[in-house]
């Protein structure tokens, strides 16, 4: 899958981000699953940390040590996201949390 100049690479045992045209890897990161690009950003997760998103550069959008349980797809400039014993939360393209008081999902 490609978007820009960002190319997931399948490995053996999981996924690399590469440069389309040089082919560089852009991180050291391998990650264990991803998704498509939607809305200009891709959720990845690493097992025994989480899920996460990168943006169209390959930087991640949540620096916090412990990722997220489950993740949906980034919508009018938020995403919907769950930490383990925490609830839901609103993630923004900024890498901000912010409490969603509802106990829906």
């Amino acid at each position: 899958m490609t978007i820009k100049n960002i190319k997931f690479k399948e490995l053996e045992k999981g996924y690399i981000l590469v440069n389309y045209n040089t082919f560089k890897q852009l991180n050291p990161i391998v990650f264990d699953n991803i998704s498509e690009f939607f809305n200009g950003f891709a959720s990845i997760k690493l097992e025994g940390i989480g899920w996460n998103f990168i943006d169209t550069n390959g930087e991640l959008v949540y620096n916090g040590d412990i990722w997220f349980d489950d993740v949906y797809n980034f919508s009018n400039g938020t995403a919907f996201v769950r930490k383990a014993g925490k609830g839901w939360y609103w993630l923004n393209t900024q890498g901000e949390l912010i409490e969603h008081n509802s106990s829906i999902l």
